[in-house]
């Protein structure tokens, strides 16, 4: 495959897992989709409520939240139709969702958890955001181990996995 993310779409997206397993490039495709905003749109992983269907993120009156960091507006907005769109992701249902920002401890983290149709869930860690404290804690790396973003994963890779108790996959950034 030459091209990118979108070019994957564009040429997979109509084939479903089940006639084209899930490989990297839908790896990567869930660990850039994880930048996107989904504040108030999905359910907060302290919910433990039903995820949301993409489809019904398409047609959220608040949709627009998604896209809230700037700097990659215009590529997660494309990523976002491509995915809607296709068979691929379009039946893609999204919960458990956190995204802590926290001046005090310098901790950016956020995390989401993807089920696919026919695939087992997979779990999405962000990583650097646009965030101030996010930039911090990166700093921070360099003379802090653990990073308490990375305390944070660890305590949501133990809470999904007990929620969902069998094989799941999970992917991330940098310090996500």
């Amino acid at each position: 495959m030459n091209g990118n993310i979108l070019s994957y779409l564009k040429e997979y997206g109509d084939r479903p897992f089940s006639e084209l397993p899930f490989n990297d490039v839908d790896s990567l495709i869930l660990c850039q989709f994880v930048y996107l905003k989904f504040d108030g749109l999905v359910s907060d992983v302290n919910e433990n409520l039903p995820p949301t269907g993409i489809g019904e993120l398409a047609d959220h009156p608040g949709k627009e939240t998604l896209f809230s960091d700037k700097r990659y507006e215009k590529i997660n907005r494309k990523l976002f139709l491509a995915m809607a769109e296709s068979k691929r992701f379009g039946g893609m249902r999204i919960g458990a969702y956190v995204n802590l920002i926290e001046k005090d401890w310098e901790t950016q983290f956020s995390a989401v958890t993807f089920f696919l149709e026919g695939e087992e869930p997979y779990l999405a860690f962000r990583g650097t955001d646009e965030s101030l404290v996010g930039w911090k804690e990166d700093c921070n790396m360099a003379f802090l181990k653990p990073i308490p973003s990375q305390r944070c994963a660890l305590k949501y890779l133990n809470l999904m996995a007990g929620r969902l108790k069998g094989s799941f996959s999970m992917g991330g950034h940098s310090k996500g």
